[in-house]
């Protein structure tokens, strides 16, 4: 009997929920390959570089996901979200800034700041502000 008569490759239906996750996590790395920062890839070394000098602690946080799986659950969405709230206010923040200095810069023109040379030294010894001609 050879192996491809006892092959169930294509006589077992199609599990959609599989389907889905292998499919948006092959598009995720995809994805990541454009969206790779060195800040990142040093963060991936130091955990990995904290998990390898003490492995006792990714032993203690892998413990209780079979022991409590619901929490473990809820503990990720926690962090999932809170990442999410996190880097959406900064990205929106970056955003606002960015588009009021382009209003700004819009509404002024070319010069962002005007120098002025001072006007000869007066009698008095002092120099009055904003008397000179721009450069």
């Amino acid at each position: 009997m050879s192996i491809l008569q006892t092959d169930r490759t294509f006589k077992e239906p199609i599990n959609k929920v599989t389907t889905f996750f292998m499919t948006a996590f092959h598009i995720g790395a995809i994805a990541a390959v454009f969206f790779f920062t060195w800040k990142a890839l040093a963060v991936a070394i130091v955990l990995g570089l904290a998990v390898w000098r003490n492995p006792l602690l990714l032993r203690l946080a892998w413990c209780n996901v079979p022991r409590r799986p619901g929490f473990a659950v809820l503990i990720t969405l926690g962090l999932t979200i809170g990442t999410v709230i996190l880097s959406s206010a900064f990205t929106t923040g970056d955003t606002m800034s960015q588009s009021v200095r382009t209003v700004v810069a819009g509404v002024l023109g070319s010069a962002d700041e005007v120098v002025f040379i001072p006007a000869a030294v007066q009698r008095s010894g002092r120099i009055r502000l904003g008397s000179g001609r721009p450069l």
